[in-house]
């Protein structure tokens, strides 16, 4: 199968992340580890969720749980 110049980077087409401003919508498992490789790779995430019975300290024990 020949190789897919699309599908591999090199170095120049890598997106940056670092000091990226990212919104995650959405804390579910999907969110929270989305947010998770966000943070890890140096972007400032802002996580939004409309579950309005949603803690916050909830949110922040998940991401602990992620060792970030």
């Amino acid at each position: 199968m020949p190789d897919r110049p699309d599908r591999h980077l090199d170095k120049e087409q890598e997106m940056t992340l670092k000091d990226k401003k990212v919104l995650v919508a959405g804390a579910g498992k999907s969110g929270i580890g989305s947010a998770s490789l966000l943070i890890r790779s140096g972007a400032s995430v802002s996580l939004y969720d409309g579950n309005e019975h949603l803690k916050a300290r909830d949110i922040y024990d998940k991401l602990e749980g992620k060792n970030l």
